[in-house]
């Protein structure tokens, strides 16, 4: 990977014999990850109280901390995404786009 562009500038393959093991995902209704099962009697979020994701920290937490963003870049549930920067309220006009760009004629068509 490439320094600040994480671009790929190498791939190697690699021998057969020493492929870690896989791990397989499936896909699953959003509205699921907010009850989980956990254990045999009990249900679990994937969201913890504050409505971020354990263990889904990221770097610019350290660059953004000053903003007053509890855990910067952190994986939030939908809906719960930082809008307030030091009491500043962002990104929270739902016509915040229609208004900064205007449609072109092939729009009107």
């Amino acid at each position: 990977m490439e320094s600040r562009t994480h671009f790929v500038q190498h791939l190697y393959p690699s021998p057969h014999e020493s492929q870690a093991e896989k791990t397989v995902y499936s896909l699953a209704d959003y509205n699921q990850l907010i009850s989980l099962p956990y254990s045999r009697d009990h249900r679990k979020s994937m969201f913890k109280q504050d409505s971020i994701v354990p263990e889904s920290e990221r770097l610019e937490r350290f660059i953004l901390w000053t903003t007053g963003v509890f855990s910067p870049g952190a994986m939030r549930q939908w809906g719960r995404h930082a809008v307030a920067f030091v009491g500043r309220r962002n990104f929270d006009d739902p016509f915040f786009m229609g208004r900064m760009f205007k449609g072109t004629d092939a729009d009107a068509k």
